[in-house]
């Protein structure tokens, strides 16, 4: 994807992020320089030439590494939300 379609796929799956198209583009820069993501220049349109962006090797193995950790952090968390309902109901 390109940026701007990132930006609106990204509006879309999380209406309360409206992320900014300045901050996007500064973490695509820095994902590709970091070898996360391989870009090239698509000049195919009758427009401007727009960047195009996919995931590398390396980029698959740290979004999968970011998966874990959600992962880990949802087990904890309902961990939390089922250790608060059993002493909400011994209270009572």
């Amino acid at each position: 994807m390109h940026g701007g379609a990132l930006q609106a796929a990204l509006n879309l799956r999380v209406p309360s992020l409206r992320a900014d198209s300045a901050a996007i583009y500064r973490t695509l820069k820095q994902l590709e320089k970091d070898g996360e993501l391989g870009a090239e220049w698509d000049t195919t349109g009758g427009g401007p030439a727009i960047r195009v962006y996919r995931l590398t090797s390396h980029g698959w193995k740290t979004l999968e590494g970011w998966r874990d950790d959600v992962l880990d952090r949802l087990t904890n968390l309902q961990h939390f939300i089922d250790s608060y309902a059993k002493l909400r109901r011994s209270k009572r």
